[in-house]
C-alpha cells in the first residue's frame, strides 16, 4: 500500500472515528433532554393535587409513576449506546495509532473496529463483569470516591425521584387529603 492510499485509510478511519464521537454526544444529549422533558410533564401532571386529592387524583400518579419508569429506562439505554460508541472510538484511535507507528500494518477494516468494540462494549455492560485486576504494572490507586460514581447514576435520580412522587401522589390521593 503506497504512502498514499495509507494517508487515505487513515483519515477513512478518522471519519469513522468522527461518526462515532458525535453518536455518543448525541445520546449524552438526548438523555438529558429527556429527562428534563419528563420532569415537566411530571410536574404539570403532579399539580392535579393542587387545592387536595381525592381518588380522582389516583390517575394522575399513575402518569408520573410511568414516567419515571421511562425515564429510568431511556436513561440507561442512552448511557448504553454512549458506551457503545466510545468503545469502538477507542479501537479506532488504537487503530490509528498502531498505523502511524508501524507502517507495515494492515489497515483494519471499520466493521473489525465495530466488531471489537462491539465485545469489549458486551463484557463492560455482562452481568458477570469483573472487577479490574490489579498487579504491579497496574497498581490500585486512592482516588476521590467521586471518580467511582457513575454520572448516569446521578442522572437516574431525576426520574426516580418523580416516581416517588407519583407514588406519593398516588397514596395521599387513596387516603383522600384536603386542604
Amino acid at each position: 500500500m503506497g504512502n498514499d492510499d495509507r494517508s487515505a485509510a487513515i483519515a477513512n478511519l478518522w471519519r469513522y472515528y468522527d461518526e462515532h464521537a458525535a453518536q455518543a454526544r448525541q445520546h449524552e444529549t438526548l438523555r438529558a433532554t429527556v429527562t428534563s422533558i419528563l420532569a415537566a410533564i411530571s410536574a404539570v401532571v403532579a399539580l392535579s393535587g393542587v387545592g387536595g386529592l381525592s381518588t380522582a387524583d389516583i390517575p394522575a400518579g399513575v402518569v408520573v409513576l410511568v414516567l419515571s419508569v421511562l425515564g429510568v429506562a431511556l436513561s440507561i439505554k442512552h448511557y448504553e449506546r454512549n458506551r457503545f460508541h466510545t468503545k469502538v472510538l477507542s479501537a479506532t484511535r488504537t487503530a490509528i495509532d498502531d498505523l502511524q507507528r508501524n507502517p507495515a500494518l494492515e489497515v483494519p477494516r471499520t466493521g473489525d473496529l465495530r466488531n471489537a468494540g462491539n465485545r469489549e462494549h458486551k463484557e463492560e455492560f455482562s452481568v458477570r463483569r469483573r472487577p479490574a485486576q490489579h498487579s504491579p504494572e497496574r497498581p490500585a490507586v486512592k482516588v476521590s470516591p467521586w471518580v467511582d460514581v457513575r454520572l448516569h447514576m446521578l442522572w437516574l435520580g431525576l426520574p426516580v425521584c418523580i416516581g416517588l412522587v407519583g407514588v406519593l401522589l398516588i397514596v395521599l390521593s387513596a387516603i383522600g387529603v384536603r386542604r
